[in-house]
């Protein structure tokens, strides 16, 4: 090789080097404005390098993912799709798909569109648990469809169990967690209680924990125990908005309009794009005639997630109120 070949070549080599390298930084930037919810610039950055780069898995995940947190289902399916085209053996990639798929399943209005996506969100999560056996989300997303689908759908509480039960030797608290769960949706309320139980000897401050005691309280109708167990889920868990979500649950079964929606509100803060809860926030206050503030949660619910299920309602909703 000659002199102009040689530096032609490490010239073409620093070029390639440094195309890797900012390539990492743009998604490592992406990633940490993902993180702390800095949606858009993070939006940007990652068409960014899908533009460069048509397959870049990292992108299509992050947009997937951004797009499945502001309920663009359509969307979110289709960066996901494409992503697992590329790279079919990720159980973290068919797992993302397929919570798509169940958020489809969710929302649609009818029957046989529900058994459609139902049906297909089943199948990721068996490919993904296939895949990955000891992957814990995997295996809690696994459980938790067997517990609560139908058999038609499915479901199937004796396996949904066996699987929690064999989570417990990979991971003792999470395995216990599952199975206090299953119990649950098993109507073995005193079994649960055991399971919650004996989190709490590992954890004394689980969250889930105390979430879960206080769902089987409830269910037990011992409301004081369930609004102790519920309050001090979110005394030991006060930065997640499911402790919120737990407690409000039960603010609305005891039909305490009040301290339901400061609940509600309180989950918000934690996450704003719960649309599911703004949408009941909403509601609540339209039933006790506080115009004002249902107007302003439809209105964010509509700004933020224009593509949520419960958007349409919003706007006529919104129409109704402001004549």
């Amino acid at each position: 090789m000659n002199l102009r070949a040689a530096v032609g070549a490490v010239f073409i080599g620093t070029l390639m080097l440094s195309g890797v390298a900012s390539a990492d930084t743009d998604a490592d930037q992406g990633k940490s404005l993902y993180e702390a919810g800095e949606y858009e610039p993070a939006k940007q950055i990652f068409e960014d390098m899908l533009a460069a780069r048509d397959a870049d898995e990292t992108a299509l995940y992050y947009l997937g993912k951004i797009h499945f947190d502001h309920s663009d289902l359509d969307a979110a399916k289709d960066y996901l799709e494409k992503l697992v085209e590329l790279s079919p053996d990720s159980a973290v990639y068919q797992l993302a798909l397929g919570n798509v798929y169940g958020e489809k399943a969710r929302t649609s209005g009818f029957f046989l569109s529900k058994k459609k996506w139902a049906g297909r969100w089943k199948e990721r999560l068996e490919l993904a648990f296939k895949l990955d056996p000891v992957n814990l989300e995997v295996r809690e997303w696994l459980a938790g469809y067997l517990l609560n689908a139908p058999g038609i759908g499915g479901g199937d509480k004796d396996r949904g169990t066996l699987i929690s039960r064999e989570t417990i030797e990979i991971d003792e608290m999470i395995g216990h967690l599952l199975l206090g769960y299953a119990h649950r949706r098993s109507d073995k309320v005193d079994l649960a209680i055991q399971e919650y139980l004996v989190v709490l000897d590992l954890d004394p401050e689980n969250g889930r924990a105390h979430s879960g005691l206080g769902y089987c309280r409830l269910e037990q109708e011992d409301f004081a125990k369930a609004e102790a167990s519920f309050a001090k889920a979110i005394e030991v868990d006060p930065d997640t908005a499911a402790r919120y979500e737990a407690m409000a649950y039960y603010w609305s079964e005891r039909e305490s309009k009040e301290e339901e929606a400061d609940t509600y509100e309180r989950a918000l803060q934690m996450d704003s794009l719960l649309s599911d809860v703004r949408y009941e926030l909403a509601r609540n206050y339209e039933d006790r005639e506080l115009d004002a503030q249902a107007i302003h949660h439809y209105v964010t619910l509509i700004a933020l997630t224009p593509e949520h299920h419960k958007a349409g309602d919003s706007r006529k909703r919104l129409k109704k109120l402001r004549k």
